[in-house]
């Protein structure tokens, strides 16, 4: 989500499972570069743009573990 006037997004992560949604990560970022991807890979959120140029990594924590 664009936030207006501040060249900044809002990410929201959510994982689906049996109909049901829980938010897995949420923050703000730089608009530029924009992140299109996210994968997990041994703990870590890996977000990366629509070139696969990784540009921010987070830690998975347990309680919002993919």
């Amino acid at each position: 989500m664009e936030i207006p006037r501040a060249d900044k997004n809002r990410y929201l992560l959510y994982e689906e499972r049996n109909g049901s949604y829980t938010l897995i990560d949420d923050f703000i970022a730089p608009s530029a570069p924009e992140i299109v991807r996210v994968r997990e890979d041994k703990g870590v959120l890996i977000y990366s743009t629509r070139s696969g140029q990784s540009v921010l990594t987070r830690p998975v924590t347990a309680k919002n573990r993919l």
